[in-house]
């Protein structure tokens, strides 16, 4: 399941690129992708500090 995880990494990577290019539209679509996968990657993650870990991030990004 960490192929779930690297391409959250990887959609949150080319968010930032957006976020500093200037191209706010493209970076939140790429945020929200990133978000999708690791929701779905805490459905079977198995280390309880990891689930936690991004449960914390997914939430502060929504919340903001």
């Amino acid at each position: 399941m960490s192929d779930l995880r690297d391409k959250a990494i990887e959609y949150v990577k080319q968010a930032v690129a957006e976020d500093t290019a200037g191209n706010y539209k493209e970076a939140l679509a790429l945020y929200m992708h990133s978000l999708e996968y690791f929701s779905t990657h805490l459905k079977y993650e198995k280390n309880p500090r990891s689930k936690e870990a991004i449960k914390l991030k997914v939430r502060d990004s929504t919340a903001a």
